[in-house]
């Protein structure tokens, strides 16, 4: 497994945050496990596009529903489904398949748009990584300072901690399209076309990048697992002193659904970053001439790294009974409305037919 490995494979792109792969010519026959990859990312691909894009949709008119109006954690949640559906948006267009289908890389018709690219494509990435952040600290507060947490935490602060989150990160993606363009000899929109014999510039890019993967996973994790392990701890006093089922059921909830929401976050974005940062400061190479199982690794965690933005739709289904009931009201709202009234009164009829039965019962 040390030999290296160049390949025209589809699954040779490159990557938002380091150039992960371009396509050269064929020095050696391509592995099988290679071409597994490859045939499993053309069905993969298209079913996580389409597995978050209708997650995230009815995230949004879940979170956009009168039952969650007044819950400061679902701004955050709708920000997280739109910044996720931003970027599965952007992914076909990274993909060499995609571009042999449509016949043209729109990525690279100008200078401009390549830079656009990767400002949209990184820029949602990293706004992902913050709204789960937010979410973690809103549970931690709502835990540890119940009675503060309303004065606190209010739409207001949410709206501009997710303003401000999108303006910084905006700006910092910006700044680091200085090295996205249009590669002159192969024609390709690259994100890392900068001078390789210039140890300046080499010096420039990985300090951006290393700063990049930060913001990206580095520090999010950090916080996360600080604060998860601290609310878990509170929870479990908290079980101690109330022993009625109901706040075990509650709090065993608000368990589940942190534990999924963190954990699935760690498990699938921590082989990209540890993909970057091996290509970064370690000096493996991460595209053309790459070694075979450090290739291998980078096309496992790029799978992994999708899942991520297309699998928070179930994770709240399977976690939070208020989003499933959220979610039945929208699907069968006939069913949800069906004994109700005007206003959401009982309908005469059937609160006659209960008091009649009542009354008899009683003789």
């Amino acid at each position: 497994m040390s030999e290296n490995f160049t390949t025209t494979s589809n699954l040779n792109v490159s990557c938002d945050i380091c150039s992960l792969g371009n396509d050269t010519a064929i020095d050696k026959p391509i592995p099988s496990i290679i071409t597994a990859l490859e045939r499993f990312n053309y069905g993969y691909l298209p079913f996580v596009f389409i597995l978050g894009c209708l997650g995230n949709a009815l995230t949004i008119f879940v979170m956009r529903s009168k039952k969650f109006s007044s819950n400061t954690c679902s701004l955050a949640i709708l920000a997280l489904a739109l910044s996720d559906t931003t970027l599965l948006f952007c992914q076909p267009f990274n993909k060499a398949f995609f571009i042999k289908l449509v016949g043209i890389d729109v990525r690279s018709l100008s200078s401009v748009g390549c830079k656009i690219y990767y400002v949209i494509r990184r820029t949602p990435k990293m706004c992902s990584s913050w709204f789960i952040v937010y979410l973690c600290f809103e549970k931690f507060m709502s835990i540890w300072f119940p009675l503060k947490v309303k004065s606190l935490i209010t739409k207001r602060f949410v709206n501009a901690y997710i303003i401000i989150v999108v303006v910084v990160l905006l700006a910092f993606t910006s700044g680091w399209s200085y090295a996205s363009d249009v590669d002159p000899v192969s024609g390709k929109c690259q994100p890392d076309l900068y001078d390789r014999k210039d140890p300046q510039s080499v010096s420039t890019w990985r300090r951006m990048l290393g700063s990049g993967v930060t913001l990206y996973a580095i520090v999010p994790m950090i916080i996360l697992l600080i604060f998860t392990p601290m609310i878990l701890f509170k929870l479990a006093r908290q079980g101690q002193k109330f022993e009625s089922s109901a706040y075990l059921k509650k709090s065993s909830r608000i368990t589940a659904m942190l534990l999924l929401i963190v954990i699935s976050y760690i498990i699938l974005i921590l082989p990209i970053s540890l993909v970057h940062i091996l290509a970064t400061y370690l000096g493996i190479k991460s595209f053309g001439d790459s070694k075979l199982d450090f290739t291998i690794f980078k096309e496992i965690a790029q799978i992994l790294e999708q899942l991520n933005y297309s699998i928070n739709f179930i994770l709240y289904f399977l976690s939070s009974s208020h989003f499933r009931e959220g979610l039945r009201e929208i699907c069968c709202p006939s069913k949800t409305n069906m004994n109700l009234g005007p206003k959401g009164t009982v309908d005469k009829s059937k609160r006659r037919f209960q008091l009649s039965s009542k009354s008899s019962n009683q003789e």
